[in-house]
């Protein structure tokens, strides 16, 4: 890909990079979270949409590298007290999600097992 003969890993992750930063700038210039300019560089230059990048353990990890950068601006823009605030909204909601959850499942699954 580089005519400079660099070892593919360093190409692979020089277009991730560079895709990933300038999606999320253009992302960042119409008003939306670069998070999604990241997420929609993931989706159009792995494997499995434009092939850009096609070592797919180089993928995977720079996505859970993403995941944990994700993790960490969430945790930015959460404070002791608006955790306190949403404590009772979130608990119910999680109990309302897993309930559903457990309930659309429990339905759809077969009634019987048979051997």
């Amino acid at each position: 890909m580089f005519a400079l003969g660099a070892p593919p890993l360093v190409a692979d992750f020089a277009v991730i990079t560079i895709g990933a930063a300038v999606l999320g700038y253009l992302c960042q210039r119409i008003h939306l979270e670069s998070i999604v300019g990241f997420l929609l560089a993931g989706a159009i230059i792995g494997p499995n949409a434009l092939g850009l990048v096609k070592d797919m353990e180089l993928v995977e990890g720079m996505g859970e590298v993403g995941v944990i950068f994700l993790m960490f601006a969430i945790g930015l823009e959460l404070s002791a007290d608006r955790l306190r605030k949403m404590g009772a909204l979130m608990l119910g909601g999680g109990a309302i999600q897993v309930g559903s959850t457990i309930a659309i499942v429990g339905g759809c699954a077969p009634c019987g097992m048979s051997t």
